[in-house]
């Protein structure tokens, strides 16, 4: 072995012990070559300890009590921050709520929702009109752009229960918009999932076809948005089909909820 080998492990060594005591300030009283070798063999070494090193020290330059303040400073401003996007995200949905109104002519009741449930007993929504604004039970509530979600369960005086389509005793006329206006029955299947039943097997269902309220439920009226057919189930010897419905993405989990009331008048 040569001896500028024998070498390379002493001088790694030296670098490394130089790099860490030229952090800490402590090689001034020695020589410029001692330096040259430190910054030059071990330069990415020292640059990450140099930066650490000023990081440190910036911290415990600062007093415990500028750092609770400080702490306390970041954290208002995250709050600040969330409130704010939460804020835009609420105005967005009553921008859509509010165009809907004007593009359609219809005056519904806008609440806000308080809380969403999702047991077995019970899938919906909760909000913050009651019999107080005119709700009623049976009544359609809609949200965003006239997407039916439910029907209203239960009111009280200051608040109501929504009861969503996907819920088991859910049950909503509908038509599918390219089948010639066939009619069926909307079910829900315990929160998990939505189907139409009770469609002829002479009617041509397709995956993709809108699915809207037909309008011969007492007070609900027609053409209101529901969902879009998924799956087509058929059994040859039923006569009748089934389709199983998706909703639309907006109707999950809304901010706010409109609700269709009896006094409902264009203008």
């Amino acid at each position: 072995m040569s001896t500028r080998n024998s070498n390379r492990p002493r001088n790694a060594v030296i670098a490394l012990v130089a790099v860490l005591l030229l952090a800490m300030g402590a090689l001034k009283p020695l020589s410029a070559p001692l330096k040259h070798l430190a910054t030059t063999v071990a330069a990415p070494v020292y640059a990450t300890g140099a930066n650490l090193s000023r990081a440190v020290k910036r911290l415990f330059d600062n007093s415990e009590k500028d750092k609770t303040a400080l702490t306390q400073e970041i954290d208002a401003l995250r709050m600040e921050n969330a409130k704010l996007r939460e804020l835009a995200v609420e105005n967005g949905a009553l921008k859509t709520a509010i165009g809907y109104r004007d593009k359609s002519g219809i005056k519904p009741l806008t609440a806000r929702v308080v809380s969403e449930t999702n047991q077995d007993v019970f899938h919906g929504l909760v909000i913050d009109r009651g019999t107080d604004d005119g709700v009623k039970a049976d009544q359609p509530v809609i949200v965003g752009d006239g997407i039916v979600i439910g029907k209203i369960f239960e009111a009280k005086a200051g608040t109501s229960s929504v009861l969503l389509l996907s819920d088991s005793r859910s049950r909503l006329a509908v038509t599918v918009q390219s089948a010639d206006g066939t009619a069926g029955v909307l079910e829900g299947d315990r929160g998990l999932s939505m189907s139409i039943n009770l469609i002829p097997q002479t009617v041509t269902l397709t995956p993709g076809d809108t699915v809207v309220t037909s309008g011969i439920e007492p007070g609900i009226r027609r053409g209101l948005a529901v969902g879009i057919i998924d799956k087509v189930v058929q059994h040859t010897q039923d006569p009748f089909q089934s389709a199983t419905v998706l909703p639309f993405d907006s109707a999950s989990h809304p901010l706010f909820a409109q609700v269709l009331t009896n006094d409902v008048t264009t203008p």
